[in-house]
């Protein structure tokens, strides 16, 4: 991988309960920032999502996190919010990531 190709930043993003007085809320914290690449969705990918009324899939693809990155989390890209599907270690090596999501619409 090029490091060139990584461009993008992505934040990486987990919930915590926060307690107050009137009760307890979900938030979602930044834990990391990344730079990753955004692979193009493939044509079957994309007949995938319009065939299921969502979005289509994307890939990211990063170097290796040792941290927390699993469907828990979630990613934050240009302003847009993904929810992780799954995580792949490439090779098995511990260098790479590929990161498939879709992105949440609310």
């Amino acid at each position: 991988m090029e490091p060139g190709k990584l461009r993008h930043t992505v934040e990486i993003q987990e919930t915590a309960d926060v307690y107050s007085p009137t009760g307890v809320a979900s938030v979602w914290s930044t834990i990391a920032k990344r730079k990753a690449m955004i692979k193009p969705t493939t044509a079957d990918e994309f007949m995938e999502g319009d065939r299921t009324g969502s979005v289509a899939p994307r890939t990211l693809v990063m170097r290796y996190y040792s941290g927390k990155l699993t469907p828990a989390e979630r990613l934050l890209f240009a302003g847009r919010t993904y929810e992780i599907q799954s995580v792949a270690n490439v090779d098995e090596r511990k260098r790479m990531m590929e990161v498939r999501c879709k992105e949440v619409t609310s």
